[in-house]
C-alpha cells in the first residue's frame, strides 16, 4: 500500500507538469481562434452594413439599361426603408425580365408615368399585388391591369381619364401589400383598390433582409465560412438580401409564424392575412374608396375571412373553365394559357381573360356609377 501511494505521489508532478506544457500550448491557441473569430464577426458586420447603405438607393445611382438588358427579379430590386415592406422595384428603369419588356417608372411601380397629382377628370385604380398581377412572364401592355386600363379609357365618356397604378411586386405577401398602398399609395388618392390573392400571399416574400446575430455564442463563422467553401454552397449575392426559408418539406417557403425570423411573424399565415385585410377595410373607408379582391379562386377559409370583413370578392376561374372547355384545353397547367409548361403563371391569353373579368365587373357591378357617384359627376 505504501509504495502504491508513493508512486501516486511521484506521478502527480509529472502529471501537473504535463498539464503546465498543454495549457502553455493550448490556451495562447484558443486565445488566437477567439481573436480571429472577433474579428472575421467585425469585418461580416461592417461589410453587412456597407452593403446596406450601398444598396438602400441603387435606383437613384445606377440604371439597368435601356430595355434591351435580360435581368432576374433580384437584379431589379433594391432594399425599402420600410422593414415591413423590405424590397422594392428600383425606378426608372427599362429592362427584359423573363425575354418581356418591363418598364418601371420613376415611383418604382410597373408602368407609363403619370403626375403624382390626380386629375379633375381622372379615375385612379391602384392595384395591391405580388407576381400574377405585376405580369410575370409577359410585357408592359399585355399584363391584366394595363389591358383593363385600355378597355377603361376606350369606353369612358368624353374628358374622363382612367389611371391604374400597378403596385405589384414579385413576392410580396399581403401583409406588404397592404404597406405599400398605406405608405406608397394613398397618396395617389385612389378611387378603387384591387388587391389579388394566390397561394403564397400568406407567406414570407421572395427574399427577406440578411440579417446575423453576431453576438451569438452558439456558432463560429469562421467555421461557416470554411465549411461552405468546403461543400461549394451556392452564396448569396452581395445585396443585403437572403433567399427566404422554405417550409419543413422544402416545396414552398414557409408561412408558419413559429419557423420564420421573429421579425417576420406577424406577416405570415392566416392571422396576419385577417389583420392585413382588415387594415385594408379601415383604411377604405377612412379614405372613402372601393375595394375589390381578386383571384381565380378563393380558399375556403380565406373567402370566409374576406366575407367576415364585407370585402368584395371577384373570381376568374369560371371564366378560364368556359375557354378551357370550348378550346378543348384539358388542363390548366402547360396550356397556352400559362407562361411555360412548368411556369403556371398566366401568359398573354390567361391576363386578357382576367382583364375582361375585371373589367366587365367595373362597368357592371355598379363600381364604376359609385366612383362617379363619389366624385359627384
Amino acid at each position: 500500500m505504501a509504495s502504491e501511494l508513493s508512486g501516486k505521489r511521484r506521478a502527480l508532478p509529472v502529471i501537473r507538469h504535463w498539464l503546465f506544457n498543454f495549457s502553455v500550448a493550448f490556451f495562447p491557441t484558443v486565445l488566437l481562434l477567439v481573436l480571429i473569430e472577433i474579428v472575421f464577426r467585425a469585418v461580416l458586420f461592417y461589410g453587412d452594413v456597407k452593403v446596406l447603405n450601398a444598396f438602400k438607393n441603387i435606383g437613384q445611382e445606377s440604371h439597368l439599361g435601356d430595355g434591351t438588358k435580360p435581368v432576374t427579379l433580384r437584379q431589379m430590386i433594391q432594399h425599402s426603408n420600410n422593414p415591413r415592406i423590405i424590397y422594392e422595384l428600383i425606378p426608372d428603369i427599362s429592362v427584359l425580365f423573363m425575354n418581356k419588356p418591363v418598364t418601371i417608372n420613376s415611383h418604382g411601380f410597373r408602368g407609363p408615368e403619370y403626375n403624382a397629382i390626380k386629375g379633375d377628370k381622372t379615375i385612379r385604380i391602384v392595384g395591391l399585388g405580388d407576381s400574377l398581377m405585376f405580369g410575370w412572364g409577359v410585357g408592359d401592355d399585355e399584363h391584366y391591369l394595363a389591358l383593363v386600363s385600355q378597355h377603361l379609357n376606350q369606353s369612358s365618356p368624353n374628358g374622363y381619364m382612367w389611371e391604374i397604378i400597378n403596385t405589384a411586386v414579385p413576392g410580396y405577401n399581403t401583409a406588404m401589400e397592404v404597406e405599400t398602398l398605406k405608405v406608397r399609395g394613398l397618396q395617389h388618392n385612389p378611387d378603387l383598390v384591387i388587391i389579388g390573392f394566390i397561394g403564397n400571399d400568406l407567406s414570407l416574400p421572395n427574399f427577406i433582409r440578411k440579417k446575423e446575430n453576431y453576438l451569438s455564442l452558439r456558432r463560429s463563422f469562421v467555421a461557416e465560412y470554411f465549411l461552405s467553401q468546403l461543400s461549394q454552397q451556392r452564396r448569396h449575392l452581395h445585396d443585403g438580401f437572403i433567399d427566404s426559408p422554405l417550409n419543413a418539406s422544402g416545396d414552398d417557403v414557409e408561412k408558419d409564424p413559429s419557423r420564420v425570423p421573429v421579425q417576420y411573424k406577424d406577416m405570415v399565415g392566416p392571422d396576419a392575412y385577417r389583420s392585413a385585410m382588415a387594415e385594408l377595410k379601415a383604411l377604405s373607408l377612412r379614405y372613402n374608396f372601393q375595394v375589390v379582391a381578386f383571384t381565380t379562386y378563393f380558399p375556403a377559409f380565406v373567402e370566409e375571412i374576406l366575407r367576415d370583413l364585407d370585402v368584395p370578392i371577384l373570381e376568374a376561374g369560371d371564366a378560364f373553365s368556359v375557354y378551357m372547355s370550348e378550346h378543348g384545353i384539358k388542363a390548366y397547367e402547360g396550356s397556352p394559357l400559362t407562361v411555360s409548361k412548368r411556369d403556371p403563371h398566366p401568359s398573354a391569353l390567361g391576363h386578357t381573360i382576367l382583364a375582361d373579368v375585371l373589367y366587365n365587373h367595373i362597368k357592371n357591378s355598379g363600381v364604376q356609377s359609385r366612383i362617379f357617384q363619389r366624385r359627384g359627376w
